[in-house]
């Protein structure tokens, strides 16, 4: 399907080539009607009986200068067609390599913002087990939960804008990072308000959540390496395949 922008651009192109036809056609009229012209002129100002003879020599120069005028004028009108389309074509080419280099800023800044919210989870676990307090396990789980948001963000994004090959496919794997993130964040809202408040050390309560222990412990019997480890992995995978598929065929182009 054409885009608005293509249809304009053919419109235009259609517009400068009727303009320079019409152009030429004028060029060729007005070469033959001046010819027609001198003819008549010279033909008037000669005796009866030199007319024949001089009739044939003039038409024949006439012809000459008509032809010449007409061939000259279309081998003009070509070659200046010729150096417009190469004009047109270095346009396109520069809006193509702009409209590329756009998309590829977007695919770089959507795979950014997916390893952005995967650090921040990565961070959580950490940073709970060096506080160990109600303080910041609320801090950090608050933090995953912009992660998962922005992660929502990043898939909705991505499929609208087809700036993917593969937009479904990538959104699967998000989806899943994003319900394991929800059943983190579920653990979360349950039992946060339960936890003790300082003085009262709520550690040994945190520290028995399962959920959140299986986020600390994060290895490849954990549900985060199952489910978000893979799906992240796989996601940047696709991802990424597209920016360097694009660069090289920019390469391509401009080599």
């Amino acid at each position: 399907m054409k885009t608005l922008d293509q249809e304009e651009k053919e419109i235009l192109d259609a517009y400068e080539f009727g303009n320079s036809l019409w152009r030429y056609m004028i060029t060729v009229i007005v070469v033959l009607v001046v010819s027609a012209a001198l003819f008549v002129f010279l033909y008037s100002t000669i005796d009866q009986s030199a007319r024949m003879d001089v009739k044939k020599e003039v038409l024949k120069v006439l012809l000459q200068l008509a032809a010449i005028g007409v061939i000259g004028g279309f081998i003009s009108w070509i070659l200046n067609e010729r150096s417009k389309e190469k004009e047109r074509e270095v346009v396109r080419q520069q809006k193509r390599a702009e409209k590329q280099d756009a998309l590829n800023d977007f695919r770089r800044s959507a795979v950014a913002r997916v390893v952005a919210a995967t650090n921040v989870v990565r961070k959580c676990p950490v940073l709970i087990e060096s506080h160990q307090s109600k303080k910041t396990y609320g801090e950090q789980i608050r933090a995953v939960l912009d992660a998962r948001l922005d992660l929502s963000l990043v898939g909705h994004e991505q499929q609208s804008s087809n700036a993917f090959t593969k937009p479904l496919e990538i959104n699967a794997e998000i989806s899943k990072m994003e319900d394991y993130l929800n059943w983190i964040v579920t653990e979360w809202k349950d039992h946060y308000k339960n936890l003790p408040v300082p003085p009262h050390d709520a550690w040994d309560a945190i520290s028995d959540l399962p959920r959140l222990a299986d986020l600390r412990k994060g290895d490849e019997t954990s549900r985060f390496y199952r489910e978000y480890l893979v799906g992240y992995r796989e996601a940047l995978r696709l991802m990424r395949a597209d920016i360097f598929n694009s660069t090289d065929d920019n390469d391509l182009r401009s080599a």
